[in-house]
């Protein structure tokens, strides 16, 4: 009896501990399923304070910075920027009005305007870029998030790291309630075996707590006189 108020203790903890693991893996790729699909948009990024994160979509900055690879702004004032340095910056471009576009300073004109062009790029971007127009200087190159974009991006990466372990987390639940209910059922047996009330919810208590010894003194003091 004592042997299996042992087990039941330890399979509550196994059960309890695998099924937080096995959420921990979902929340985690539910999180990195978001953030993929987030980042989808040109216009999408988040913002930390002064920082922010962007997704770079085209091939206009290789081989400085390749599609999918992430890039983090700082925010600055115009007049600090100088040729060579790399903004992220809201589109003038008819075709692109209003679009975050990521490309090098290649000139400083007057009164905080800039001639822009990607590196990969033959010319310079047709429109200027106003101070008012610009979010900040590109600060950081975030590559592993790349990969990490293209993983959860995949179905399977859906099914091995969602699917999977929520199917596992039900399975090992219900292994863990038949332990449960086999093992509640040799303690009422015990408890039946010295003729005392196996509904008794006080004497299951302490039948699981203290083991079959308990169960029997319990048995033999209410027999004396």
């Amino acid at each position: 009896m004592t042997g299996c108020v042992g087990d039941m203790k330890k399979n509550t903890v196994y059960v309890k501990a695998i099924n937080c693991a096995l959420s921990l893996i979902i929340i985690i790729a539910l999180l990195g399923v978001m953030f993929a699909m987030f980042f989808k948009s040109s216009a999408a990024s988040l913002s930390i304070g002064g920082l922010r994160l962007f997704k770079i979509i085209t091939g206009s900055m290789e081989p400085v910075y390749a599609v999918g690879d992430y890039v983090i702004s700082r925010s600055i004032s115009p007049d600090k920027l100088k040729e060579g340095d790399i903004i992220a910056f809201f589109s003038e471009n008819e075709d692109t009005k209003g679009e975050i576009i990521i490309h090098r300073i290649v000139s400083v004109g007057d009164n905080d305007t800039f001639i822009t062009r990607g590196d990969a790029n033959a010319t310079d971007d047709t429109s200027t870029v106003s101070g008012k127009n610009i979010i900040g200087e590109i600060v950081s190159h975030l590559t592993f998030l790349k990969y990490a974009d293209r993983l959860f991006s995949r179905m399977w990466a859906f099914i091995v790291f969602i699917a999977v372990p929520l199917v596992g987390m039900i399975v090992n639940e219900a292994v863990g309630l038949v332990k449960k209910a086999k093992q509640s059922r040799n303690i009422s047996s015990v408890i039946i075996k010295y003729g005392l009330d196996p509904e008794d919810e006080e004497l299951q208590k302490i039948a699981r707590q203290y083991g079959e010894d308990a169960v029997r003194d319990i048995a033999e003091s209410q027999k004396q006189p």
